[in-house]
């Protein structure tokens, strides 16, 4: 919750600072906190409740902090599962 708190006080108070850059990808601090409201509320309307888990299996980039950061405003717990692992290993680390 106190990243989250601290993204929103950034975007209130430099909301068009750049907050993220990967591979052309780019995300002000407005950018940031607006798309993770929408992925947690897409996450909420789907019957998700804060404190369960949510498995972030991608690559690195704009896309994965954004769901971190919803992961944050929402209260969910993130779990980050190696993108390079196999079914199998994936399986492993769901169950």
């Amino acid at each position: 919750m106190l990243l989250w708190r601290r993204l929103e006080t950034h975007a209130a108070a430099q909301p068009g600072k750049l907050a993220l850059a990967c591979a052309g990808s780019r995300l002000t601090y407005t950018d940031l906190a607006t798309q993770a409201r929408r992925v947690a509320a897409g996450w909420i309307r789907q019957g998700l409740q804060p404190g369960e888990r949510i498995a972030l299996h991608m690559k690195n980039g704009t896309d994965l902090a954004v769901c971190y950061y919803a992961c944050f405003a929402a209260g969910f717990v993130a779990v980050p599962i190696n993108n390079r692992f196999k079914a199998a290993e994936v399986e492993y680390v769901l169950e």
